[in-house]
């Protein structure tokens, strides 16, 4: 397995490829859509699936789960860019939700990698110091959860693997409930700790799909060409993987 000095190192390689230096909260959802090959599906699957990927020539599609937290959303996506940009794996690929050892070698790599993406070693460094920490107690947590916006999850485990909170620390936090303490600490952005709503837990976008929708505007591309393309492209033999879930387009 990698080390994490290396996953770090790839992390890194990978957020300046999308333009972010180690220190800066990274736009996960823009840093993708902003690449010509990428497209990003939420959609809701079923709750043991956090995302999956697809890389197939000069396509590269993520899709994450929408029924969980728009933090763990992010996570997920990070997650799937391991699969693609390091591993570079060609076939599809389904990825669990949860934070055990029970997982692969792979799977694990990519968490970490994940965690080091959304915030990495440096940048860590540098909040603590910038704020400085003393003590992570539960709204010192939410604070940094807010400011590279993950998990408050995400943020205790990483906390916890570098040894910066106990092990007794760690247990505590892990009890917390979130959407109990969102009620009296005031935080710049709840629905990062809550799942997609409505219309929003079903989306579709890309460079393909905005190509698709300027062809639409201007004729170019009739209604029902424009579903066959739709379709063609997100739900053909290879998204078969997909089929647990439900898609729809916004």
């Amino acid at each position: 397995m990698k080390s994490d000095i290396q996953l770090n190192a790839e992390a890194v390689k990978v957020r300046s490829m999308f333009g972010y230096d180690n220190r800066q909260p990274i736009a996960v959802t823009n840093a993708l859509l902003n690449c010509p090959e990428y497209t990003l599906i939420r959609m809701v699957f079923t709750a043991d699936i956090s995302g999956m990927s697809i890389l197939e020539a000069d396509s590269k599609i993520i899709a994450v789960n929408t029924a969980m937290s728009l933090g763990r959303q992010r996570f997920s996506a990070a997650h799937e860019l391991y699969h693609i940009e390091v591993e570079q794996i060609c076939t599809g690929t389904i990825c669990t939700s949860g934070y055990d050892d029970k997982k692969s070698e792979s799977e694990m790599e990519a968490d970490k990698f994940a965690s080091y993406f959304l915030m990495p070693y440096d940048g860590l460094e540098w909040y603590i110091g910038q704020q400085r920490v003393e003590r992570w107690d539960e709204e010192q947590v939410f604070l940094l959860s807010q400011y590279y916006r993950m998990s408050f999850m995400a943020v205790i485990v990483r906390l916890y693997q570098e040894k910066r909170i106990t092990r007794d620390e760690y247990e505590i936090l892990k009890c917390v409930d979130v959407q109990r303490a969102l009620k009296t600490i005031s935080v710049a952005e709840p629905e990062l700790y809550q799942p997609g709503e409505g219309l929003r837990q079903y989306m579709v976008d890309g460079q393909y799909i905005q190509l698709m929708e300027l062809l639409k505007d201007t004729e170019a591309l009739s209604e029902s060409r424009y579903g066959q393309f739709a379709r063609e492209a997100f739900m053909d033999n290879r998204l078969k993987i997909l089929e647990r879930g439900v898609m729809y387009n916004d």
